[in-house]
């Protein structure tokens, strides 16, 4: 007589599983219990929340109800939202046209157009399959070569209205514009609104440098260079200061000692107008002529567009990925004010916000304490709850395009921002999450395959602490093994 002992056994495996999971929750706590203990964390402001993303349930938390900072974990709370508003499918059109009567002998009496809608990848060198500026410019010069068009009697126009004229979030850090990482967006972006600034370094510690080159050229930008050679080994601690649209730069702090070529990265003023400099520039060599002047509009030019060339952009899933990876400041900030887009308003950061959280608190989120400033989490200004943080991912990694936003974010021990941490533990590869960091805040938010086979969601943050920035690192990824574990 063949017996099935499977109904037996199970109650056996329910005790067995249910101890486990205690066993896993609670050292859960103790690590809790170790953190909040730690003379580093004695005056800081922290908090954590996991939880099980298909029940839902709480797992662990400590202060899971307080605003904190959150840094580039920002970046996760406006890549989701925008997959979820706008569809991984998306993409940016920029559209080269013109206005006005093109006659036979292939005068343009009128203006050659180009039309934005905020791509912050336009002209960017990270996706093999787009073309980098430089091959987007010859591929807009042949469209109006193939036209016929050789004299453009009206104006080269960057019709820029997308977004609004107020490129960067009012509360940004003079110490930051200046640099790539903060740059503005803009209804046209162009090269990831960056150049490269060149410098040649003296002898020793203290001797002073020499910009030899801004690259691509920007001739008209002026710099007042202060910066002196640091100690060997020291890296860049160079800031360039500027605000947008002004061609004045300063640039303090130190670079290391007896280079030849030392290259830190700064935010182009104004980027529309940099795309037509240098789009003139080809169509000169060309043998086209522009009779008019540079233009750009932040309110739509009137009449019709005849198109010449329509670009695409990578979809909006590779675009969170390097997003989320690279931690790219102006792609958050373009994705931020596209949701306002989408959702009828203008291309503001302050509409992007408020789309933002009337969204999350119509799938049901509790927004109290929920105080935004940017898209990427470059304002020191931003506070969300561990709680808070940690819904948004579940509810978005149940929603259609959550495995688009579980893809974009870095491996643990493997890639992105990521890829040193968790180094030959049992964790690495298991967790997929996006990291922040500013003066004294430390983030993260993701996801972990844990070893019962559950999902976990996550966010924990830290502020104000007084130990190293990579002490508060290492007692954070204390959490991170022990959710692994569970």
């Amino acid at each position: 007589m063949k017996i099935n002992v499977a109904p037996f056994l199970l109650p056996f495996y329910l005790l067995i599983s249910t101890f486990l999971s205690a066993q896993s929750t609670s050292q859960l706590e103790t690590v809790i219990q170790g953190l909040r203990q730690d003379p580093g964390l004695e005056t800081a402001h922290w908090g954590f929340c996991v939880k099980e993303v298909q029940s839902g349930k709480v797992l662990a938390s400590y202060n899971p109800n307080q605003s904190l900072v959150t840094a580039s974990a920002m970046k996760a709370i406006t890549t989701s939202t925008a997959l979820l508003k706008m569809g991984e499918a998306y993409r940016y059109e920029t559209v080269l046209g013109y206005r006005g009567k093109l006659n036979t002998g292939g005068v343009l009496e009128g203006d050659l157009i180009v039309k934005g809608t905020g791509d912050p990848t336009l002209g960017s060198d990270r996706f093999d399959a787009y073309p980098s500026a430089e091959q987007l410019i010859k591929t807009w010069g042949d469209a109006v070569l193939q036209r016929g068009i050789r004299i453009i009697e009206g104006n080269l126009i960057a019709d820029a209205a997308h977004f609004s004229s107020q490129s960067t979030p009012g509360n940004w850090s003079w110490e930051d514009m200046g640099n790539y990482y903060g740059a503005g967006s803009w209804g046209i972006n162009f090269h990831e609104n960056l150049y490269y600034l060149d410098f040649k370094s003296g002898p020793t510690p203290g001797s002073a440098t020499q910009i030899l080159r801004t690259r691509p050229l920007v001739s008209d930008l002026s710099f007042t260079n202060e910066v002196k050679a640091g100690p060997r080994g020291s890296g860049d601690n160079a800031y360039i200061f500027g605000a947008p649209y002004s061609q004045e730069r300063y640039v303090r702090g130190t670079i290391p000692p007896a280079r030849n070529v030392f290259t830190i990265k700064g935010s182009l003023p104004n980027p529309p107008m940099f795309l037509l400099t240098e789009f003139r520039e080809y169509l000169r060599k060309c043998g086209i002529t522009v009779k008019g002047k540079l233009s750009v509009a932040f309110s739509s030019t009137p009449g019709t567009i005849t198109t010449l060339h329509t670009h695409h952009s990578p979809t909006l899933a590779e675009i969170a990925r390097e997003t989320n990876y690279e931690s790219i400041n102006l792609y958050a900030e373009s994705l931020l004010k596209s949701i306002a887009v989408q959702s009828g308003e203008k291309g503001t950061t302050d509409a992007g916000i408020d789309a933002l959280i009337s969204y999350w608190k119509s799938r049901g989120l509790d927004t109290k304490g929920m105080l935004l400033r940017d898209g990427s989490g470059l304002s020191p200004n931003n506070a969300v709850t561990p709680l808070q943080l940690a819904e948004i991912l579940r509810l978005s990694y149940l929603g259609p395009s959550g495995r688009a936003l579980y893809n974009s974010l870095p491996v643990a021990g493997i890639s992105g921002t990521i890829k040193s941490m968790l180094k030959g533990t049992t964790a690495q590869g298991k967790i997929h999450m996006k990291s922040g960091y500013i003066s004294h805040v430390r983030s993260y938010t993701g996801f972990v395959e844990s070893r019962s086979g559950k999902t976990l969601v996550f966010a924990m943050m830290s502020n104000n602490y007084t130990c190293t920035s990579g002490r508060m690192r290492r007692l954070f990824e204390r959490l991170m093994l022990a959710m692994e574990r569970y």
